[in-house]
C-alpha cells in the first residue's frame, strides 16, 4: 500500500472532502464524508501532513488532528484559489487544490491558534458586535427624533444623555403608542450600552492580569482592547523574522505594483486581521491628538511622540495615523519577542528618520 504523505481537507458545515496524495503528489483517494467519520478516518491513518484552508472551524480541527499525531498546516484561501483547476468548481477539486498549493515552496502557512487565543478573540468579536449594535440603535433613535424636529449634539455620550429629555418633550405632542415604543427602545438601548461597557471592563481586567498584555500596553497608543487583540492574534511573536513583518502581516504597508524595474506604491494592503488593524489606527489617531493638542508637552520624553511632532505638520492626518500605527505594530512585535517593556528612551539621542 502506497504511503500517504499529505491529506488535503476542504472543510464544510456538514461534509468534509478529504484528498490523500503520496510523496510524488499522485492522488490516492478523494472522498466526501461527515465530520465525525473524518475524525475517525484520520485517527486510523498513520501520521501525515494534514492541510486545510484557514476558515471557520479550521483552528479547532487543527488542534483535533494534531492531537492524533498528524502535522497540521493552514493555508490562506487566496493561495489555494489559483490551483483549483477544471471547468467546474467542486469540493473534490478544492481538496485537490489544497494539496497542490501546499507543495509550492512560497506558500505561507498560518499557525493554528490555541484554545485560549480563540477564546480571547471570541470576546473581542462579541464586544465589537455589541458596539456595532449600539451605534446602529443610537443612529436609529437620532433619526426618529429628527423627524419630529429634535436635533441632538454629536457623539454617543451626549446622545445617551439627551435622549430621555427629548423623549419627555416629545411626549407632549406625539401619540401614546409612538412614545411607548420609543420608551421601550430607549430602555433596550441603555441595557445594550451597559452590557457593552461591562464586557469592555471584563476584557480590560483580562489585559491587566496577563503579563504579555501589560508589556504591550507600555507602548503609547495601545490600550487594553488592542493589547488583547495583539496577544490573541499572535500567540508566539517569534514566527516573525523581524519586527517589520508584523505591520506587513496586519496590512499596514503600501501595496506594491512593479514591472520593468519600476515599483509603484499604492494604498495599504489591508491584509490580515481587520479588527486589529482598525484598533491600531484608532489608537494612533488618539496618540496624535494627545501629542499635538493644546495641552500636549512641547518636548515629550518619548521617541514615538517626538516622531509625531516632527512629521505632523507635513503629513495628512490619515497618512500620519497609518505611519504611527505601523511603528506601534513594530514596537509591539519587538516587545512580545523580547518579553521586555517598551523603552520610552527618555535620555537617548533621537534623530528624525
Amino acid at each position: 500500500m502506497t504511503e500517504i504523505m499529505m491529506i488535503g481537507i476542504d472543510l464544510g458545515k456538514k461534509t468534509f472532502q478529504l484528498c490523500a496524495v503520496d510523496v510524488d503528489g499522485k492522488e490516492l483517494w478523494n472522498q466526501a464524508m461527515s465530520a465525525e467519520k473524518a475524525r475517525r478516518r484520520l485517527g486510523e491513518l498513520p501520521p501525515a501532513l494534514v492541510v486545510m484552508e484557514a476558515c471557520g472551524g479550521a483552528h479547532y480541527w487543527a488542534g483535533e488532528f494534531a492531537g492524533m499525531g498528524h502535522a497540521v498546516s493552514l493555508l490562506h484561501p487566496r493561495h489555494v484559489t489559483p490551483f483549483v483547476t477544471g471547468p467546474h468548481k467542486s469540493d473534490a477539486r478544492d481538496a485537490r487544490g489544497i494539496t497542490v498549493a501546499a507543495r509550492q515552496p512560497d506558500t505561507r502557512r498560518i499557525a493554528p491558534k490555541p484554545r485560549d487565543a480563540r477564546e480571547l478573540q471570541g470576546l473581542l468579536r462579541l464586544h465589537h458586535g455589541l458596539v456595532r449594535q449600539r451605534t446602529a440603535s443610537i443612529n436609529r433613535f437620532r433619526g426618529l427624533l429628527r423627524e419630529h424636529g429634535y436635533r441632538l449634539a454629536k457623539g454617543r455620550p451626549r446622545g445617551l444623555r439627551g435622549f430621555p429629555a427629548a423623549l419627555e418633550a416629545l411626549a407632549r405632542e406625539a401619540g401614546e403608542l409612538f412614545i411607548e415604543v420609543m420608551g421601550e427602545e430607549l430602555a433596550a438601548l441603555k441595557a445594550l450600552h451597559e452590557r457593552t461597557e461591562e464586557l469592555k471592563r471584563r476584557i480590560g481586567r483580562v489585559a491587566r492580569d496577563d503579563w504579555m498584555c501589560r508589556l504591550v500596553m507600555t507602548i503609547p497608543g495601545i490600550g487594553p482592547l488592542t493589547a488583547v487583540a495583539l496577544v490573541a492574534a499572535i500567540p508566539d511573536a517569534r514566527v516573525f523574522e523581524t519586527a517589520r513583518s508584523l505591520p506587513a502581516w496586519v496590512g499596514l504597508v503600501p501595496r506594491q505594483n512593479g514591472t520593468g524595474g519600476k515599483v509603484r506604491l499604492g494604498s495599504i494592503t489591508k491584509h490580515g486581521d481587520g479588527y486589529l488593524r482598525r484598533n491600531l489606527v484608532q489608537g494612533a489617531k488618539s496618540l496624535i491628538w494627545a501629542t499635538t493638542g493644546k495641552a500636549a508637552d512641547a518636548h515629550p520624553r518619548c521617541r514615538l511622540r517626538r516622531w509625531i511632532l516632527a512629521h505632523h505638520a507635513t503629513m495628512h492626518l490619515n497618512a500620519l495615523a497609518v505611519a504611527v500605527a505601523n511603528r506601534m505594530a513594530r514596537y509591539a512585535c519587538a516587545v512580545m519577542k523580547r518579553g521586555e517593556a517598551y523603552d520610552h528612551d527618555p535620555l537617548g539621542e533621537w534623530r528624525p528618520s
